[in-house]
């Protein structure tokens, strides 16, 4: 069985969590942890990914934006791209290099997502780094009407 997380950030999400607890077959075993949430690029992280799933649900995402995975890639290249190349003077070197062969191919696309999904980490993020890529998100989602979920999750946008 793979692995479910549930952030318990309000009641609908701990009806949620109690209605799957009680949805388990007595013959599974399982482990249920419930923990804490962590330091605040561990909130960052959890609100990202909330996020992610919020406009895969919204069906208004781009080509690859109908699963958590996809949007995390496009987001990536939409909005970590500019600032790896901002801050990382190597990282801009890399993508220009990428950028440049890959710009007579056909299949150039396919190529700069290869890059991305295999080069981008936002895992590298520092937490301003991190805050700046999730308000860049939220712009972008309320440019395009994707509505968030509010999190509880006060002050990881600045």
């Amino acid at each position: 069985m793979k692995a479910e997380t549930i952030y318990l950030d309000s009641l609908q999400a701990i009806k949620k969590a109690v209605s799957r607890i009680m949805d388990i077959l007595p013959e599974h075993k399982l482990k249920i942890v419930i923990s804490g949430i962590g330091t605040k690029s561990d909130r960052q992280r959890g609100l990202q990914w909330m996020w992610y799933e919020d406009i895969a649900n919204s069906g208004k995402g781009d080509k690859y934006c109908d699963t958590k995975e996809g949007v995390h890639l496009i987001s990536k290249y939409r909005f970590g791209v500019p600032i790896f190349k901002r801050d990382d003077d190597f990282f801009a070197d890399l993508w220009y290099g990428w950028q440049t062969r890959c710009s007579f191919l056909e299949d150039r696309g396919e190529r700069m997502l290869y890059f991305v999904d295999n080069h981008v980490s936002t895992e590298k993020f520092t937490v301003s780094q991190m805050a700046e890529y999730l308000t860049e998100m939220q712009r972008y989602c309320i440019n395009n009407q994707i509505e968030l979920r509010e999190p509880q999750f006060r002050g990881l946008l600045g």
